[in-house]
């Protein structure tokens, strides 16, 4: 897949290399962000390691920095603030060296930098409906929201794997220190103008691939049907695959009922008789077709039935 912001570029096309040929001693790098440094508990400390360690020097950013100021630096050291940051597409497009910390170091500093992303909350769970609740346990969890208050919580409830997932730490050339030495160490190291040509070339293959993959998705989706629910033919409930039930007195009571589903881990299809709603999973014993067998003896005849695409296609998948 091709992450929409390997399409970013902006003022990428100009390259960074004021600065590229200083010697490992002599070089300057950046810290991004002032106010999280400030912010952090490590920031002062981190800050006073790095100062003790060098050269090369780090210099904190203190205001706004213009971009053709940023790029006199010799390399970035960014710490994200959240799983996708623009700073981090922009300066790897223009070939700026960058520093982040290793994700285990990363993950240690989540209580004080709280990515947002990663930020469980009433909003966050209703964004992508047929997850996992939160809170399920990391066995069972498919979401990516964990628990940042503290470092047990962050790492019980899989912030690792989700932080490893991110952009930076999928993107090829990108420098990791796991320590305030480490980054010195990393600056001191890397070979300039060889790392900024790798970076450009790898900015070009990234937003190529990313333009071939929307390029083929984009006919998909305006061909796609106005709504993911297709109408079941004939009538009557699944015989297998049965999840909950609830009842819905209201002239919107479909609409409320197909809501239901959506809110019910697993549900694929939902059946409705203008009065009681039942939901089933999207992998039952008839296979992969969901509700391919139904049931419309008696009262069961009055129930029309919903199967929605895509949560049909998943549980399909799944199992």
């Amino acid at each position: 897949a091709g992450p929409p912001l390997s399409l970013y570029n902006g003022e990428g096309g100009t390259s960074s290399g004021g600065r590229r040929a200083a010697a490992p001693g002599e070089r300057r790098a950046v810290a991004l962000r002032p106010e999280l440094w400030r912010r952090a508990a490590f920031g002062p400390a981190l800050r006073a390691l790095l100062e003790r360690f060098g050269p090369p020097a780090v210099d904190f950013q203190e205001a706004f920095l213009p971009w053709e100021r940023l790029l006199e630096y010799d390399a970035a050291l960014l710490l994200p603030w959240d799983n996708d940051v623009m700073s981090f597409y922009e300066l790897y497009h223009a070939g700026m060296p960058l520093l982040i910390p290793e994700p285990r170091l990363m993950v240690k500093w989540l209580p004080s930098v709280r990515w947002g992303s990663l930020e469980p909350n009433h909003l966050t769970s209703l964004r992508l409906p047929g997850l996992a609740p939160l809170g399920a346990g990391a066995a069972g969890r498919t979401s990516p929201w964990v628990d940042q208050r503290t470092l047990l919580g962050a790492v019980a409830g899989g912030a690792l794997e989700w932080v490893e997932a991110c952009d930076y730490y999928r993107f090829p050339h990108v420098l990791r220190f796991p320590s305030a030495a480490g980054a010195i160490a990393a600056l001191r190291a890397f070979d300039g103008e060889r790392l900024g040509r790798a970076l450009r070339v790898a900015g070009a293959r990234l937003r190529g691939e990313a333009l071939e993959f929307y390029r083929a998705l984009l006919p998909r989706l305006l061909s796609a049907p106005p709504t993911p629910w297709e109408r079941l033919p004939g009538a009557g409930t699944c015989t297998s695959g049965f999840l909950a039930q609830a009842d819905f007195d209201s002239p919107n009571g479909a609409a409320l009922c197909r809501r239901f589903c959506l809110a019910t881990w697993g549900c694929a299809v939902a059946a409705f008789n203008g009065h009681c709603c039942m939901v089933y999973g999207a992998s039952s014993s008839a296979g992969d077709d969901v509700c391919a067998e139904r049931n419309s003896d008696g009262d069961r005849a009055a129930y029309v039935g919903w199967r929605h695409r895509l949560l049909a296609a998943a549980g399909a998948v799944a199992a």
